[in-house]
């Protein structure tokens, strides 16, 4: 950011705020306590390595973050990754799943970035659906080659999704899912459990135990969630400091030579046993499931895409929102190559009581019993208990 001083009073700025570039070692000695002095490397003035000492064959080895030099006869240079100079952050923050606006999630519950819960539910080759409550709303599941909607028990307002739910977003995750144009269904909601296997095997974090009497018996609960990313500077954009280069008020706000450029941003690791998340899809749509950063979708269907999100500095630029499918019991994170990883997760306020009101609907058909007084041996669960529900004419539920 220092003034430029040209020799040429009309030479082109060279005004680049982005770091980048290669970094050569050419003289590295270890001194001991008395002043013994051991030559590792050593090179002259035509870049000709003079003597290397090392115990690994002359070689240095660099960070997994730093690629090696483009010349392999020069064994000393390492690529430094690009960064931005002036101070900036990747906002990467939770936001509320009832505002129509990008509202930031607080501490206070009711600003919840809960859109709802997809409970994984293997013994029925199903897609559970609760909101934020923990309320069932329907289930999402394969019938005749078709992805279908199934009303809970004794709902008769949810002959659609949009007679049960109330979150547009989950709304939409479900439309989409329905919705969906390719033509193996069943190998869809197949690929999507396997995913899910997946994730809730390699996940390793403080609260990794299975929800009581739910991941026992069908899969590990899944929080649909609201979230937003966004580049920002500190301050106002640095400008060039040399004399050819003019400064207005109408250009304060524009990042030079950042403008327009956009910078790659992907979402999930599944290297890190702390992440959790599923996939994820931006406001533009949900007919595709961006998956998390390293999941194979070798011979998966469609529906599901690898594509990182693009953000730029330009001004005014917008945050992204994203809704988010998670495992509750890791985070998310974000990278982008210019600028540190970024780690979210969900705060218990916002989880630990809804997903305690998840109930569990288990078809059992057939069996044999009275038909006044039907009645099934269960097991004891801790803190539950079974509910025995029987559809009669109508759709009306007896228990």
């Amino acid at each position: 950011f220092s003034p430029e001083v040209n020799s040429q009073p009309d030479a082109v700025s060279n005004f680049f705020p982005v770091r980048a570039g290669h970094v050569r070692i050419t003289h590295l000695y270890i001194t001991d306590a008395f002043g013994q002095v051991q030559k590792i490397i050593d090179t002259t003035n035509n870049n000709e390595a003079k003597e290397m000492i090392t115990a690994a064959k002359g070689t240095v080895y660099t960070g997994v973050n730093l690629a090696a030099g483009e010349r392999v006869s020069d064994p000393f240079t390492f690529r430094l990754s690009p960064r931005i100079i002036q101070p900036s952050r990747l906002l990467f923050r939770w936001m509320n799943a009832a505002a129509d606006t990008f509202e930031e999630s607080t501490t206070d519950p009711a600003t919840t970035p809960l859109c709802g819960w997809v409970l994984p539910d293997f013994l029925s080759r199903s897609l559970v659906i609760y909101d934020a409550s923990g309320k069932g709303c329907g289930s999402v599941s394969v019938l005749n080659n078709k992805i279908s909607w199934q009303a809970m028990p004794g709902a008769d307002n949810a002959a659609t999704p949009a007679g049960s739910i109330n979150n547009r977003f989950l709304l939409d995750f479900v439309n989409g899912l329905l919705n969906n144009s390719s033509n193996t269904k069943d190998k869809l909601l197949t690929d999507f459990f396997d995913l899910c296997i997946g994730r809730a095997n390699y996940i390793s974090s403080s609260s990794s135990n299975h929800y009581p009497g739910i991941a026992g018996l069908t899969g590990q609960p899944l929080a649909l969630v609201r979230a937003a990313l966004k580049f920002e500077l500190l301050g106002l954009p640095a400008q060039p400091q040399n004399w050819t280069e003019g400064y207005s008020p109408e250009i304060k706000d524009t990042p030079t030579g950042l403008a327009g450029i956009q910078f790659p941003v992907s979402l999930g690791d599944t290297r890190n046993s702390k992440d959790g998340l599923i996939g994820y899809y931006t406001d533009a749509g949900f007919d595709n499931m961006r998956v998390s950063f390293g999941s194979d979708l070798k011979d998966k269907n469609s529906y599901f895409v690898k594509e990182d999100i693009a953000l730029s500095f330009s001004p005014g630029e917008r945050q992204t929102g994203l809704t988010l499918l998670i495992d509750p019991r890791g985070g998310v994170q974000a990278d982008c190559g210019i600028l540190p990883s970024k780690y979210i997760d969900l705060p218990a306020v916002y989880k630990e009581d809804s997903v305690k009101n998840i109930a569990l609907h288990l078809l059992v058909a057939p069996f044999l019993s009275l038909p006044d007084a039907p009645e099934i041996p269960v097991s004891t669960e801790q803190g539950s208990h079974w509910l025995l529900l029987q559809n009669k004419a109508g759709n009306r539920i007896n228990t």
